[in-house]
This record gives C-alpha cells, sequence and structure tokens, in this order.
C-alpha cells in the first residue's frame, strides 16, 4: 500500500510539471518586429547612475528594412549611420560612439547594451519605439 502511494505520488509531481514548459524561450524576433523608430527614455551607467548627463530624449534611433539604420543625436545635431543584424535573439550593430552594441526587444522597449558615448564605461539604454 506504502508503495502505490508513493507512485501515485510520484505520478501526480511528474504530470505537474510537464505542463509548466516556458513558451517564451521558442519566441524568435524577426527583422518586421525590429523595423521601427525609437526614442531613448533612459540610461543607467555601470556605476547605477540614471541619466547623468541628461541623454534622455536626445537619441532617436531607426531601424530601417534594408537592414541599415540611423542614429539621430540631438546633443550633437548628428546622424549616425549603422547596419544592424538579428543573432541568436539579439539584435547587433556597431556605432561609431557606442561600439558593438547588443540590443533585447520586448514588445516595444528596445534595451541597448554598449558603452557609454562620454564615460566609454558600459552602460544600458532603454529605447521606446516611437
Amino acid at each position: 500500500m506504502k508503495n502505490l502511494l508513493y507512485i501515485l505520488a510520484l505520478s501526480l509531481l511528474t504530470f505537474s510539471f510537464s505542463a509548466c514548459s516556458d513558451d517564451d524561450d521558442n519566441i524568435k524576433i524577426t527583422a518586421n518586429d525590429v523595423i521601427g523608430t525609437y526614442v531613448l527614455k533612459s540610461f543607467i551607467d555601470d556605476k547605477g547612475n540614471l541619466d547623468p548627463i541628461g541623454l534622455t530624449q536626445e537619441n532617436i534611433i531607426e531601424f530601417k528594412s534594408d537592414y541599415s539604420g540611423e542614429r539621430f543625436s540631438l546633443k550633437e545635431q548628428k546622424i549616425e549611420t549603422f547596419t544592424w543584424s538579428i543573432s541568436k535573439n539579439k539584435i547587433l550593430f556597431t556605432l561609431t560612439l557606442l561600439g558593438d552594441a547588443q540590443c533585447t526587444l520586448d514588445s516595444d522597449k528596445l534595451t541597448v547594451e554598449a558603452k557609454s558615448e562620454y564615460s566609454g564605461n558600459m552602460g544600458t539604454y532603454v529605447y521606446m519605439r516611437d
């Protein structure tokens, strides 16, 4: 009888965990997901300082359907062009000021991990689709 209860309990645990797979792991970013214009909403430097030099809303980034893009800095009145790609669910591009950048896209929120153009230290830029 003890063995039967033990097997029953084990069976219930097995069935309850098999239904908990995470379907989000299978979601792939496509070019159509990325294409658009994004406005910088926040910047956090590697020391945890929030927007230490007033970058918020002074930067706009656009991803185009031909895998090219532009970053416009209002502060510097400058447009920087780049090409972009998708690899392992990350958006990759290189900018002269920021260097190599890796991005993640969650709905309309684009999070960019790159060097700060002013301090040279790593930071997190958060853009929202315009």
